[in-house]
């Protein structure tokens, strides 16, 4: 009895423990999912190799030892030690290129991460949608066995014929096989919500659907967006690379310097002193300046692009947001006008409608509510889509 009253607690807990909002989904997503650890390391990596492309070039050091001949001449030694350096505004441009794409790096992440969450948003919102049309089902599911009860007793009395009962239990069946397909979709959302959890279990909380805030002024809107948008901010970001890259590679036409240290040393004699040498690029760096041109020409041409693309895309989904909404307010203020199952059920009881009559009215007002619950799911697939800048 002890052990059932501990499995029951744990099981009980563990219910608590995963069952949460929307907010608390997301951020154990952003916490746990595979894919964005991977990328997150793989950004690391990067970050990390960008840096080391603006460290000096390895030293150089030669030594020496030579027999004299003849041995009077005695043994000659020697040894040399340099550095060659970049002219100085090659590290100053170089530097500032690694900084831009390493903030382009971040912004590819954030784009990738904004992705995974959205995903998972729309999988809850996917799931309150499946509860509820779950929920829906299991009250039709009734209601249809209390119906076919009730015209199976009629026909026992020979009050209603065979194709009377025969449309009650169809209606019945109809409404239990719709009600395991549900449970069926729900089930597979949430295994897909788990994955993108890292394989752990999390399930939502939340019984009806977030109350979307569609933004009054769309300009003023996207206006404040671009400053949190990872894919224009990705693209400003490799604009401003290939323009100090450019800087970058005409300063590696400018001389290269080597500084040094020699020393040489022949029988009692010993010479020392600094070494400076100068190396001109005149061949290796050719057409590099152009190279440059052409990739900083090809980023603002991209950047342009993906400008009027996201403005597009989001004016595209705020006309549909403010579509969307004004069909669920309709939809809304129809349900509550229209008759219910109550009031459909005592005007066949009375003999006001016939059987086949009531089955199409109930079947009709049916059809409306989970067009409702359609509608209120889209709405807020919509609304994710739109807001995900802000997840």
């Amino acid at each position: 009895m002890r052990k059932i009253i501990l499995l029951t607690s744990g099981i009980l807990c563990s219910t608590f423990l995963f069952a949460q909002n929307i907010q608390q989904v997301l951020e154990s997503v952003e916490s746990n999912n595979l894919a964005l650890k991977s990328a997150y390391q793989f950004k690391e990596a990067d970050i990390r190799a960008e840096r080391t492309t603006n460290n000096l070039s390895n030293p150089d050091a030669e030594a020496s030892y030579q027999w004299g001949k003849p041995g009077e001449l005695g043994n000659k030694q020697t040894f040399t030690a340099t550095q060659t350096f970049d002219f100085p505004s090659t590290y100053y441009y170089r530097n500032k290129t690694i900084g831009h794409r390493i903030a382009q790096r971040e912004a590819e992440y954030n784009q990738q991460r904004l992705q995974i969450l959205l995903e998972a948003r729309n999988l809850c919102i996917e799931l309150i949608y499946l509860n509820q049309l779950y929920k829906e089902f299991t009250l039709r599911e009734e209601q249809a066995s209390l119906l076919y009860t009730s015209i199976k007793r009629q026909y026992d009395l020979g009050a209603v014929n065979q194709l009377d009962l025969n449309k009650a239990r169809l209606n019945q069946i109809n409404a239990s096989a719709e009600k395991s397909k549900i449970d069926a979709e729900r089930n597979g959302k949430q295994i897909l919500l788990n994955q993108l959890n890292g394989g752990i279990p999390v399930s939502i909380s939340e019984e009806d659907f977030p109350t979307p805030e569609v933004p009054v002024d769309f300009a003023q809107w996207y206006q404040t967006s671009i400053g949190v948008n990872p894919y224009i901010s990705a693209a400003d970001q490799q604009v401003q690379a290939a323009l100090r890259n450019l800087h970058t590679s005409k300063s590696n036409g400018l001389p290269k310097i080597k500084l040094g240290y020699t020393m040489e040393h022949l029988a009692d004699e010993l010479f020392q002193g600094a070494v400076f040498g100068i190396s001109v690029p005149l061949w290796e760096n050719r057409n590099q300046v152009k190279q440059a041109k052409a990739r900083k020409f090809a980023s603002e041409y991209q950047m342009n692009d993906i400008t009027t693309s996201q403005r597009s895309y989001y004016a595209d989904l705020y006309q549909q947001l403010v579509q969307q909404q004004a069909n669920c307010q309709l939809y809304r203020e129809t349900l509550h006008a229209m008759s219910d199952e109550k009031l459909l059920l005592k005007a066949y009881q009375k003999g006001e409608l016939s059987l086949l009559e009531y089955l199409m009215e109930l079947t009709y007002y049916y059809d409306t509510k989970t067009k409702a619950l359609e509608l209120y799911r889209d709405f807020n697939l919509t609304y994710n889509a739109f807001n995900k800048l802000y997840f």
